[in-house]
């Protein structure tokens, strides 16, 4: 017994290790085969800009998106997805635009790239290029005005996600309807335009000569923090692709995948995994989701009132009947319930 014992154990210790090694093999290869400055060259070549938050390129045949994740700090960096290329210690510097990106009247941008490569497409092998940055001319400079989408009549901001809800006027987009200053942060579209306008951030307080003043905007106590050009794609009255927007950093390629493991079975075991957890977590916070408008109406008053007076009857009756009892000494309730009640 003690045989079968032992070999049972060495079996699940050699399946465990089997294990792991299946799991960690994904960990260490990249998504991208850069191998030199040469693949990160040729990538340059293919940047070009999908919107304000978004540069896309093509290395090794697959397509990779470059994203800045806060638009509004003035650093312009954009960063590949975690894990597309190996890196020598901290954070992927990636593309970092120069100059003023995005002002008026701009017809090139210019750009250094900050991308470390490895010679055997493996994470422990990595040359850090920091030293040697390569120059760039980022193409489709049109594009980096998109800072928002249509999804049927409303407008998305596609760095946050953030849905612009129309209002009466044709033309005015706020954040926050039921704010306001329209939640600090309204678009107005130009003239007769879909595809153009100016987004506007408001606040309520500041002084005199900084109140915002627009004939569609019909509240004169709030004041002017800063605007910009915004031009705007898709179409109004079509639902945005995928109904999200956004540019999420992620790729046409996942890296999950790795040819030299298991993990293209692993990959969909877990991805329908995490798809069924979040199924779950909507339906129970659906359920513990409520609306006090829709759910508190008068009927629930009404019969919240019914019983809050059959209560107070019932609770008068009882205590009637202990105040008897203790007088004559009888009943239902001894002395001793009742002086501790």
């Amino acid at each position: 017994m003690k045989i079968y014992k032992k070999i049972t154990l060495g079996l699940v210790l050699l399946l465990f290790a089997t294990g792991l090694f299946m799991l960690k093999a994904p960990d260490r290869a990249l998504a991208f085969d850069a191998q030199g400055q040469a693949d990160i060259q040729a990538l340059i070549g293919t940047l070009a800009f999908q919107d304000r938050g978004t540069i896309t390129g093509t290395i090794g045949g697959k397509s990779i998106s470059f994203v800045d994740n806060d638009i509004t700090d003035g650093t312009y960096n954009y960063k590949p997805p975690a894990g597309s290329f190996c890196q020598t210690g901290g954070s992927i510097n990636g593309i970092t635009l120069a100059g003023s990106p995005f002002g008026s009247g701009v017809t090139k941008v210019t750009a250094t790239v900050d991308l470390d490569y490895s010679a055997a497409n493996d994470a422990a092998s990595c040359t850090d290029t920091k030293p040697n940055k390569l120059n760039a001319n980022i193409d489709q400079v049109a594009n980096r005005l998109i800072s928002f989408q249509w999804n049927t009549d409303d407008l998305i901001q596609i760095a946050t996600g953030d849905t612009f809800s129309h209002t009466a006027d044709a033309s005015l987009f706020e954040k926050d309807k039921t704010d306001s200053c329209g939640g600090g942060d309204i678009v107005v579209l130009d003239n007769g335009s879909t595809t153009s306008g100016t987004e506007y951030i408001l606040s309520k307080a500041g002084t005199p000569n900084q109140k915002f003043n627009d004939p569609r905007f019909q509240n004169s106590t709030c004041y002017l923090v800063s605007s910009r050009a915004v031009t705007i794609s898709g179409t109004k009255g079509v639902a945005a692709p995928g109904s999200g927007g956004g540019a999420n950093g992620t790729t046409t390629n996942s890296s999950c995948v790795d040819e030299q493991s298991l993990s293209w079975l692993l990959c969909p075991i877990i991805n329908g995994l995490s798809k069924s957890a979040d199924g779950i977590s909507s339906f129970v916070s659906s359920q513990l989701n409520f609306s006090v408008n829709d759910n508190l109406n008068g009927s629930v008053k009404k019969a919240w009132t019914v019983f809050r007076s059959l209560t107070s009857v019932i609770l008068v009756i009882v205590m009637l009947i202990m105040v008897f009892s203790q007088a004559f000494g009888g009943g239902p309730f001894d002395a001793y319930t009742v002086r501790s009640l």
